[in-house]
C-alpha cells in the first residue's frame, strides 16, 4: 500500500520508507515477544535499511540484546540510536540504566541529566535515575530523593514512583525513620490509585 501510494505520488519515497520501517519494527516486536529473536533481528535490519535514524528501531535492537544478556551490545545499540537522536527519552533512559548497572554511574548520571534537561516533564527519566542511584553501591541518596521528588511532582498519580521511593527509603542507611518514611510513601501511593 505504501509503495503504491509512493508510485502514485501521494507520498514521497522517504515517507514510504519510514512507514515501511514502522511496519517492520512492529512486526519485530511481535517476533521478539514470541521468542523468535532471529526473525526480530532480521526485521529490524530491514527497518533500519529503510529508516536508519529511527529511534524506536535502535531501542528495540537494544532491548533484544539486553533480554539475551548481551549488555555490551545493548549499550552499543542505545548509543548508536542516541547518536542520531541525542534527546530520545527511551534511548537515554535505557542506556543510562545499563551504564549504572554496569558500574559506570558517572556515565549514567550524565545521560540522565541530558534526558531530564531535554524532557523536564518526563517522570520516567527522573524515576529511573532515582532507582539507579538507589541500587548502585556508590549511589547518592540525596540525588535519589531529589529525583523521586521530581518524578512524584510530575506524576503524582504514578503508583510505581511512590512504591519505588518507598522501597528506597525502607532500606536507606541514612534515614533513622526509614520504616515510617516508607509506610508514608506506600500510603501516598495507595491513595492515588
Amino acid at each position: 500500500v505504501l509503495a503504491e501510494a509512493s508510485a502514485e505520488g501521494k507520498i514521497t519515497k522517504e515517507e514510504s520508507g519510514k512507514g515501511q520501517a514502522k511496519v517492520y519494527h512492529t512486526w519485530s516486536q511481535g517476533a521478539s515477544r514470541r521468542g523468535d529473536l532471529a526473525q526480530a533481528r532480521t526485521l529490524l535490519d530491514k527497518a533500519e535499511a529503510l529508516d536508519a535514524n529511527n529511534p524506536a528501531v535502535a531501542h528495540a535492537r537494544g532491548q533484544i540484546e539486553e533480554a539475551t544478556g548481551n549488555v555490551t551490545a545493548a549499550i552499543a545499540a542505545y548509543a548508536m540510536g542516541a547518536a542520531s537522536n541525542p534527546t530520545d527519552p527511551f534511548l537515554i533512559q535505557s542506556w543510562a540504566r545499563l551504564e549504572a548497572k554496569a558500574g559506570r554511574l558517572a556515565n549514567a548520571r550524565a545521560l540522565y541529566k541530558r534526558g531530564i534537561e531535554a524532557h523536564p516533564d518526563n517522570h520516567h527519566l527522573a524515576q529511573a535515575w532515582a532507582v539507579s542511584e538507589s541500587k548502585h553501591r556508590d549511589g547518592d541518596a540525596s540525588i535519589a530523593r531529589e529525583q523521586f521528588q521530581r518524578a512524584s511532582a510530575i506524576a503524582p498519580w504514578s503508583v510505581h514512583t511512590w512504591a519505588a521511593w518507598a522501597r528506597f527509603e525502607a532500606f536507606a542507611e541514612n534515614n533513622t525513620r526509614s520504616i515510617e518514611t516508607a509506610l508514608a510513601l506506600y500510603t501516598r501511593g495507595l491513595e492515588v490509585e
